[in-house]
């Protein structure tokens, strides 16, 4: 009974309000996310899978938490949020593992339909293992405000890492995307 009750407490305090998915793609590659709302705080998932032109195949996924908020400025709306990333990936031969820190900040000028996002997460060789010395991931993008909880983008993504005793960084993705961001 005991365990019974635990296990109770336990799923009562895991019953969390899944707030959005993502996903964008292009000729080459293609990023899923999924993102936990916690009110002040989001714990999102995600993969990418990536195709090189050498016929290697790539995939990189993280777990990400972010303190985020929203402004309201006269008639125009400001996101973000500061956090970090734990990256598990698999480039080319190279394995990594990196804790990276970033966040992101997104602009809806006048309240508008179109906004701007620009987002970053760097691991310097302190927090990069395996057979890494350096990750980092930036993209920028455009929203076009479908719904409410709808957007449409097309965002510019550029992933690198440089792998252990080596004095140059391999470019895993650096392309135009298009994806979708739904909230529910």
């Amino acid at each position: 009974m005991r365990i019974l009750v635990i296990l109770m407490l336990l799923g009562a305090n895991s019953i969390v309000h899944a707030d959005a998915i993502d996903l964008n793609l292009n000729d080459e590659s293609v990023y899923f996310a999924y993102v936990i709302d916690y009110g002040t705080a989001a714990l999102d998932i995600g993969a990418l899978y990536k195709e090189q032109d050498n016929d290697d195949e790539d995939w990189i996924a993280h777990l990400g938490l972010e303190a985020v908020g929203e402004e309201y400025s006269g008639a125009s709306t400001l996101e973000g949020g500061l956090g970090g990333r734990i990256y598990a990936a698999s480039i080319g031969d190279d394995d990594v593992l990196a804790l990276a820190l970033g966040g992101h900040v997104g602009i809806f000028p006048g309240s508008g339909m179109i906004g701007f996002r620009l987002y970053g997460y760097y691991a310097p060789d302190i927090l990069t293992g395996a057979d890494a010395e350096r990750f980092w991931e930036a993209g920028a993008r455009i929203d076009f405000k479908l719904f409410e909880n709808a957007r449409l983008y097309v965002g510019y993504r550029e992933i690198e890492m440089r792998p252990e005793d080596s004095r140059r960084s391999i470019e895993v993705d650096d392309e135009v995307h298009v994806g979708i961001h739904i909230r529910f």
